[in-house]
């Protein structure tokens, strides 16, 4: 996120750098132009902006600050110091690295898949893989910047803390890039609670979903929740969920349980159906959609789905319609 003006040490050559095609590659080019200063990384921005505001807020009302980071959304950048910890010669690949997907996703031309060759090579996906985590570490630290802008004003104790992200990325599992699926790398995220009626050290397995934390928040702050809030709040010592209805536009559905997930892909009238056991099987390479001895499991997930479908609104949707072919 640059912020352009003259250069006051006078070190400017005639050019600005600039990424020709943000859609389909991370490429550096240079263009010719009057001025430039080299700006502020868009993690150091935000992450200024709310710690100065932190720091010159001195009423005693309570505050509500929300902080939208664009990293580690390509095209990946980040100060050069984080890209140097990560030596992509060392990295181990994950267990679930694919050169290709075994079938048509409908996703493969989508600009998140052509960033990388196709098929995968190891060494490039080694190469997004320092990028991504350089961009995580570099987050990270300017996190901490924040929460240290927090102590000073002393108001941390009084403070609740969300920290979340909105999807995960493949970058090399499966043969895949992107997020456009519906394999846990790419639909599980960060959700952390940290503050007054936040429950220390504690770690949970219950299944939810980002609309929760508004609900979560007011439970947690005292205030009721509005009755037209459909997330329910994750502090109540009530059962949340056994199962989750996963979508994907109009070509992927899946129901994930504790153990299990079942996923269907239909494109251009082709269907798929892959079938994990995720406890013997974390790394979803195994499809047992096919086998003898899971005909009654994938029959019984497959009516859950639908099920599920109707519940959740689903088959009133566009793409739930064109999915479910109503």
């Amino acid at each position: 996120m640059p912020a352009y003006d003259y250069d006051r040490t006078g070190a400017f050559d005639g050019t600005c750098p600039l990424i020709v095609d943000p859609f389909k590659t991370k490429d550096v080019a240079h263009r010719g132009c009057d001025h430039i200063n080299g700006g502020t990384h868009s993690t150091d921005l935000l992450s200024g902006a709310v710690s100065d505001w932190l720091e010159g807020y001195d009423s005693e009302d309570p505050f509500f600050a929300y902080v939208s980071y664009l990293a580690p959304h390509d095209p990946r950048s980040m100060p050069q110091q984080y890209r140097d910890m990560y030596d992509e010669n060392a990295l181990t690949l994950p267990d679930n690295f694919w050169q290709v997907h075994p079938f048509d996703l409908g996703v493969h031309q989508i600009r998140d898949e052509v960033l990388a060759q196709y098929p995968r090579k190891e060494q490039e996906m080694r190469e997004h893989l320092a990028d991504y985590y350089a961009m995580i570490t570099h987050l990270d630290a300017r996190v901490g910047k924040v929460l240290e802008a927090l102590e000073a004003t002393g108001k941390a104790d009084s403070t609740i803390i969300v920290f979340a992200g909105d999807n995960g990325l493949a970058v090399g599992q499966h043969g895949l890039l992107g997020k456009q699926n519906l394999y846990d790398h790419s639909v599980r995220v960060p959700l952390i609670f940290a503050g007054p009626g936040v429950p220390e050290g504690e770690t949970r397995d219950d299944f939810a979903f980002l609309y929760q934390i508004f609900g979560s928040l007011c439970d947690l702050a005292g205030l009721p929740v509005p009755e037209s809030v459909e997330g329910k709040s994750l502090f109540r010592n009530e059962p949340l969920r056994e199962e989750v209805y996963l979508a994907y536009t109009q070509l992927h559905r899946a129901v994930r349980t504790p153990q299990h997930k079942l996923i269907r892909c239909r494109v251009d009238g082709n269907e798929t159906v892959q079938l994990f056991d995720l406890e013997a099987d974390p790394w979803e390479c195994e499809n047992l959609a096919e086998s003898a001895d899971h005909a009654a499991l994938r029959s019984e997930l497959s009516e859950r789905m639908e099920a599920l479908s109707v519940s959740t609104g689903d088959r009133d949707s566009s793409w739930g319609q064109k999915f479910w072919g109503e």
